[in-house]
């Protein structure tokens, strides 16, 4: 009896909480927001941050390879993982 009475209780207060959630106050309005590239923040500071990258990548760097999934790392998702490099 009282799992019963439990299980209303949470059935009215669901219900009370979807009818509020659906009143007109919940319309999506867009809002203006201005995209600024890095580029266009600081071109010169972004130039020589591109340099500096194009620099390091065709230098000779050491490439790690880290997964953080806990799943077994089989050869197809090794490869697919290489792929992307």
């Amino acid at each position: 009896m009282k799992r019963i009475n439990y299980l209303s209780a949470c059935l009215v207060i669901v219900s009370a909480f979807v009818a509020v959630s659906c009143s007109d106050g919940t319309e999506v309005e867009p809002i203006e927001q201005k995209q600024v590239r890095p580029g266009q923040q600081d071109p010169e500071l972004w130039a020589k941050y591109t340099k500096a990258l194009r620099e390091y990548k065709q230098s000779d760097h050491t490439m790690v390879f880290a997964s953080f999934a806990n799943g077994t790392l089989d050869a197809t998702t090794f490869l697919g993982t290489c792929l992307l490099w």
